[in-house]
């Protein structure tokens, strides 16, 4: 059965599509549908382009240890999510993964006792700023007060 481009492209988008989602765990998941298809779309592009040829500057192949540009950014915002599970006490899922094998689903927020430094470094400047205003909006007169009718700062 003879295949036209545009059905080939689909079926290989669909073929990376499932692969990919059998393949990716829960913090791949961040990104949305059309993220994940933009990604295949661009990495399918790069290697077809390669394949035939057609790239007009040439590339070094990258070390094969080194990690992608993505897999980088993956890392970062995985190790910037743990962290911050850190400072309010949660897992790593946010105990959204009832097969966590440190959680076992259970460990959202303040599940156990928050790491310090990074509770202090996160959290605590959030807090006393909500408190800064808390006392701000306290101490002022209300509207009116100075017989003008307008508030006063």
């Amino acid at each position: 059965m003879p295949l036209d481009a545009l059905t080939l492209v689909s079926r290989i988008i669909d073929r990376a599509a499932h692969k990919a989602g059998q393949s990716m765990g829960p913090a791949a998941m961040v990104l949305d549908e059309d993220q994940r298809l933009e990604l295949m779309v661009d990495a399918l592009a790069g290697q077809l382009l390669g394949f035939l040829g057609a790239n007009n500057a040439p590339q070094a192949a990258p070390h094969p240890d080194a990690p992608s540009e993505l897999e980088r950014l993956c890392a970062e915002q995985i190790e910037r999510n743990a962290v911050l599970a850190g400072a309010l006490g949660a897992c790593a899922c946010w105990g959204e993964v009832p097969t966590c094998p440190e959680c076992a689903g259970r460990g959202t927020v303040a599940w156990r006792r928050p790491d310090r430094a990074a509770f202090d470094r996160f959290v605590r400047p959030v807090v006393q700023r909500l408190h800064q205003r808390s006392a701000h909006r306290q101490h002022r007169p209300p509207v009116g007060a100075n017989g003008t009718g307008v508030r006063t700062q």
